[in-house]
């Protein structure tokens, strides 16, 4: 397998993992709770992947080099937690609320990665755009 795929790989078996977990919550369970019970599992972890594959530096230094991005990062990810946490508690379906949301995200980040980070499309770059804008329609409709 060729390293390169690597993060890729891993971040479909973490959302395959966070969607199956998120839809199997006890609907009795405080929201809020529920995500700091997480968030502590991931801190552990965390730790866990730290003392198997140590990083540099130290976590003051971590600290100290922290912007509003990292603030950002949490605030986003809680966000999306309690959002799809409600979400599945309201009765939204696993099989299109990611692909939903996804979706939605990337087409608001098109514009964004090429006025803010000066990124360029291609031509099949756009013709894709185009057809998962039409994607998005036809997952949206009853």
């Amino acid at each position: 397998m060729n390293v390169h795929y690597l993060p890729i790989i891993i971040i479909i078996i973490g959302g395959l993992l966070y969607q199956f977990s998120q839809k199997s919550i006890t609907k009795g369970i405080n929201a809020y709770f529920v995500i700091i019970i997480a968030y502590l599992a991931g801190i552990v972890l965390c730790l866990i992947c730290n003392w198997i594959y140590p990083a540099e530096g130290s976590l003051t230094e971590a600290f100290k080099k922290s912007n509003w991005a990292v603030l950002g990062v949490g605030a986003g990810a809680v966000l999306v937690e309690i959002g799809f946490l409600v979400a599945y508690r309201q009765g939204w379906q696993i099989s299109l609320t990611s692909m939903l949301v996804n979706m939605v995200i990337s087409l608001v980040l098109v514009p964004v990665g090429l006025l803010v980070y000066k990124e360029k499309l291609s031509g099949w770059n756009g013709l894709g755009i185009a057809f998962y804008f039409a994607g998005l329609l036809l997952i949206s409709k009853k």
